[in-house]
């Protein structure tokens, strides 16, 4: 994981949390492919070109590292947790500091 250090010193500012949210890789080309023919204006120049080259960019993604809570949610289907959940882990809610 990459450590992000520049978020080191608003520790003392702000209570900051990371939702990493996650997907199969199947999943998010076929969401980015919609979307882009849905509406010609939500492309990116970073849309993937193939399946394939997204899936490698897909498995070579690292995940943000600082320790501060963390929470990982899965959106193939809706959101595992609910978002009720996320959101009370968001603002503080949860009783984790």
């Amino acid at each position: 994981m990459p450590t992000l250090v520049g978020l080191g010193p608003l520790r003392a500012l702000a209570r900051i949390r990371i939702v990493h949210c996650t997907v199969g890789a199947d999943v998010a080309f076929g969401r980015i492919t919609r979307r882009g023919q849905a509406s010609p204006l939500r492309r990116v120049h970073a849309d993937p070109r193939d399946q394939a080259e997204h899936a490698a960019a897909h498995r070579a993604f690292d995940q943000v590292g600082i320790d501060v809570p963390a929470l990982e949610v899965d959106t193939s289907n809706g959101y595992h947790p609910p978002f009720g959940p996320i959101l009370s882990f968001v603002t503080g809610r949860d009783g984790k500091s």
